[in-house]
């Protein structure tokens, strides 16, 4: 069962781009989106999700475009990266499962700042 999450405004997410790939010793996801509250207020952002077989390399961030640059909204400490080290050996393509559980986190805790 999955807990539906309420916000402050109403919020909707539009996937503007998604890549994912397998690399020698790691796997990457890549997602940018569009963050809009109450039909107005938009924000671009992007979502970085690496999972290296060192565990210390692994990192996951979420940034907000500021009209100049990408700053940074939140991350993922990478001790605490649910998505699996071992991702890069997974026999065929990475797929948007493999990375849920940090895209959730990141996604819920920008929203919540953002808002």
């Amino acid at each position: 069962m999955t807990a539906q999450l309420t916000y402050r405004r109403k919020t909707t997410l539009d996937v503007l781009h998604t890549q994912m790939e397998k690399r020698n010793h790691s796997a990457a996801f890549q997602r940018l989106l569009r963050l809009t509250f109450d039909d107005s207020e938009e924000h671009k952002l992007k979502v970085s999700i690496l999972s290296d077989n060192v565990n210390a390399v692994s990192r996951a961030h979420l940034h907000r475009w500021d009209g100049s640059r990408w700053q940074e909204v939140v991350r993922i400490p990478a001790g605490n990266i649910r998505t699996s080290i071992s991702l890069c050996y997974k026999p065929g393509p990475v797929v948007e499962a493999d990375f849920q559980e940090d895209l959730a986190e990141l996604l819920h805790a920008a929203i919540l700042i953002l808002d």
